[in-house]
């Protein structure tokens, strides 16, 4: 259930982020505020992944068979990381067309690609 709900969220979400990112007026440009967001999702969701079950304790989960709190903060880390991770992805695209110049941008996707993409922010 993690796992589908950070794809439809892209779906919808994604095309609204863009359209923001592309009328952007911050001072640190178009493409920086939004990839900075999405690297602190990122974060976030990584912390929430791996201390999912610790938090679930400091919440009150108790020792029963199944900690509610801590599968709940552990989905949400899942979706939070997966879904930034992916949303990151075209703010960083985008950053690279605006920044470089036409020779230079094929060799910037080809590292791109040959990282693995988003390679910060992926898992």
């Amino acid at each position: 259930m993690a796992w589908l709900i950070s794809p439809v969220l892209g779906f919808f979400l994604q095309p609204l982020i863009g359209a923001f990112s592309d009328s952007c007026k911050c001072r640190w440009g178009r493409r920086r505020p939004f990839i900075l967001a999405f690297a602190i999702g990122a974060y976030i969701g990584v912390l929430l992944l791996l201390n999912g079950s610790d938090l679930g304790l400091l919440f009150g989960d108790a020792h029963t068979k199944i900690p509610y709190k801590a599968v709940i903060l552990t989905a949400v880390g899942v979706t939070l990381l997966d879904f930034c991770a992916d949303s990151a992805d075209a703010p960083i695209r985008a950053y690279l067309i605006d920044n470089t110049n036409s020779a230079d941008q094929e060799r910037g996707f080809n590292l791109h690609a040959m990282l693995g993409g988003n390679l910060m922010l992926k898992y």
